[in-house]
């Protein structure tokens, strides 16, 4: 039955009750009042594209705030879910944010432009993450990153990322292989690590100019290193990390 006919019912029945009427009336106005809240009420939502908007959300507040300051229910209210909907899956803000970390670096992996030649390759990742630390979200991570790096939880972060780095496949090795530059045994992660460390530089130096002169520079001492004994007839200089 629905909420109105009750009413009706019940003054039907009681005419003359008036504590009765005010009773009803008072309690009409509650249901109504509750379900207008629950209508206002962000939904209970699961699914890829709820992870998404909760990521985005979380990397847009820890931009703004830094990892100490950030909160679950400012990451709820910007992607537009309950609180509930965000611990059920990430149940403490570490977990949010090595969620969020890791899968933009698994993400900036995937998605590195094929350039057809190791250096080219290697020279596009640099600029990608150049631009990365232009971004707003960018420089808030990197401020986390390293103001915030004494923080357990964010140390503990930064080892999950590096973790998915050592043992996801290497598309840019995957590639070098591919068209035989490579054999597949050089520590190309070892020369990544070392690009970035350039490109951060920098980033810290000059701010938005990338040094494209610079980085080139430094590839072609590191592909050298990285390749040039092979000609030699002796092992690749750099080797895979054990």
């Amino acid at each position: 039955m629905a909420v109105s006919q009750l009413v009706v019912a019940v003054r039907t029945l009681r005419p003359t009750d008036e504590r009765l009427q005010r009773a009803v009336a008072m309690w009409q106005k509650a249901f109504m009042s509750s379900k207008r809240r629950r209508k206002s009420e962000p939904r209970l939502e699961r699914g890829e594209p709820v992870v998404r908007r909760v990521l985005q959300a979380a990397l847009e507040e820890l931009s703004i705030h830094g990892y100490a300051a950030l909160r679950m229910e400012d990451v709820a209210t910007r992607a537009g879910v309950n609180k509930t909907t965000i611990y059920r899956r990430w149940p403490t803000k570490e977990e949010l944010v090595r969620n969020l970390l890791v899968s933009l670096a698994e993400k900036s992996r995937a998605e590195l432009r094929d350039t057809g030649s190791l250096e080219g390759d290697l020279l596009e990742m640099a600029r990608d993450r150049h631009r990365s630390l232009c971004s707003v979200e960018g420089r808030g991570v990197f401020r986390m990153m390293t103001a915030e790096r004494a923080h357990p939880e964010v140390m503990a972060i930064a080892r999950a990322v590096q973790r998915m780095r050592d043992t996801t496949p290497n598309l840019i090795v995957q590639r070098g292989v591919a068209r035989g530059e490579l054999r597949g045994d050089e520590d190309v992660e070892l020369a990544m690590d070392l690009v970035r460390m350039v490109v951060v530089g920098g980033f810290v130096t000059h701010s938005e100019r990338f040094d494209e002169e610079g980085v080139r520079r430094v590839l072609k001492l590191l592909l050298h290193g990285l390749l040039g004994a092979r000609g030699r007839g002796s092992e690749p200089r750099l080797r895979l990390r054990s």
